[in-house]
């Protein structure tokens, strides 16, 4: 990758370098994931497919076909065997890493808008626009299990809390589009109970994620910068003040309070939630970064982007 910049971070943080830069999809790539092994990614595009790579080789192992439309979300398995995916067609797909094959589609009757996995690998939590729901999925039986309302408007955001007792979710664009939504909380949900804690973000929230120690909730709302949330008090403890910088997608770092943001210049931030600035940065793309994930170690990361290419960090 000749236009990448080194890494410049703090001596503590990974020096990543590109590894393989990957190319197959024909439009932006949306999302990305990587198995626990760091062995295989799966991308999604705009182009309505999904793509497994061989990490280790730099190689598309299988080119999955099924979706209607634009991808959303891809998520693999925490035991690293299968895919789930989500696109505008309102279907969630499982697929199977090793094969390529779809193992089973579950259709929703509203727009799927996000999507995360349970620790168990079993149950798939997605953000909706039926009912403005947050719901539980099934993903052996293929049934939907559990429907959370109280959202004001298309839940856009979902994510869990590593031990699986929290599912976290927030509204992003108002149904009109407008910046300033009808919904301007985070509702940290009870993943038995169903109770739901709601906390005052004071604009729609763009992205969320929940950090790896299980402490803290960080979100990105309309012109405020990066906010981090006490999960046990609700309280927001921290305010990350960005600038002009523009962020699209966050990634925890599994087992830690530091995360990772994919930013609209081509960059990838690292963070901690306890700190009050960026900790450094990577130029990962030429265009805006769309998708960021990392391996439990932290020792392999993955990166999309608008640039269509998907980029393998060691």
């Amino acid at each position: 990758m000749s236009d990448a910049k080194q890494p410049q971070t703090s001596a503590d943080w990974p020096e990543y370098q590109c590894l393989h830069t990957l190319k197959g999809h024909n439009a932006p790539v949306t999302s990305v994931d990587v198995s626990p092994d760091g062995a295989v990614a799966v991308s999604a595009s705009r182009d309505g497919i999904l793509r497994i790579w061989n990490l280790a080789h730099g190689e598309c192992m299988h080119t999955l076909q099924g979706h209607t439309g634009t991808l959303l979300k891809v998520r693999v398995t925490p035991d690293g065997q299968c895919a789930v995916s989500i696109g505008w067609d309102a279907v969630l797909k499982v697929w199977d890493l090793a094969t390529g094959a779809c193992l089973r589609t579950l259709e929703e009757s509203c727009g799927v808008l996000d999507l995360c996995l349970m620790p168990d690998g079993r149950h798939a939590v997605t953000g909706s626009g039926e009912h403005f729901a947050v719901n539980t999925h099934d993903l052996e039986t293929g049934k939907r299990i559990r429907s959370l309302e109280g959202h004001e408007d298309w839940v856009t955001s979902v994510c869990i809390t590593p031990d699986g007792s929290h599912i976290i979710s927030a509204c992003g664009y108002g149904l009109a589009g407008h910046q300033r939504g009808f919904d301007q909380t985070i509702r940290v949900w009870d993943a038995v109970a169903g109770r739901a804690r709601v906390l005052t973000a004071g604009s729609c929230i763009h992205s969320l994620c929940a950090t790896g120690d299980g402490w803290h909730a960080i979100s990105k709302g309309g012109e405020q910068g990066l906010r981090v949330w006490d999960l046990v008090t609700g309280d927001c403890v921290n305010t990350i003040e960005l600038g002009e910088l523009e962020i699209s997608v966050l990634c925890a770092i599994p087992g830690t309070s530091r995360f990772l943001s994919g930013n609209h210049d081509g960059t990838v931030g690292f963070w901690d939630a306890e700190k009050k600035d960026c900790q450094g940065w990577l130029q990962a793309h030429a265009q805006w970064v769309t998708g960021v994930s990392v391996t439990p170690d932290g020792r392999c990361m993955i990166t999309g982007g608008w640039d269509q290419c998907v980029r393998v960090w060691r």
